[in-house]
């Protein structure tokens, strides 16, 4: 499950975006997917769990962070620890993004 924010002259606001991935982490369990149609024929009326191996994925492109920000977005989540991968796309003026994952 990836939450991907595209900011590369801002800094990302993550906090909502930590949350909701908790939220659904927590809550897995009773979580469904289905493909219903509004118009058209049905291809799949089938309704899908979510695994219990979810991988929730905080992924951006953003312009330099803010000092305080060092630590996982998701430190001190419960619902997050050991199934919480984040990746960063930090953007620079006149040069290729630094790319990084935050452990």
């Amino acid at each position: 499950m990836i939450e991907l924010k595209y900011l590369p002259r801002a800094q990302p606001k993550y906090k909502k975006d930590i949350n909701s991935l908790a939220l659904i982490a927590e809550n897995r369990h009773q979580i469904t997917i289905a493909n219903e149609r509004f118009r058209g024929a049905e291809k799949d009326g089938n309704i899908y769990a979510l695994s219990k191996n979810i991988l929730f994925v905080w992924a951006g492109v953003h312009t330099i962070e803010k000092p305080e920000t060092d630590k996982k977005y998701s430190h001190g989540i419960q619902p997050l620890d050991g199934c919480y991968m984040e990746l960063h796309a930090v953007t620079r003026v006149g040069s290729t993004p630094k790319v990084f994952e935050r452990k």
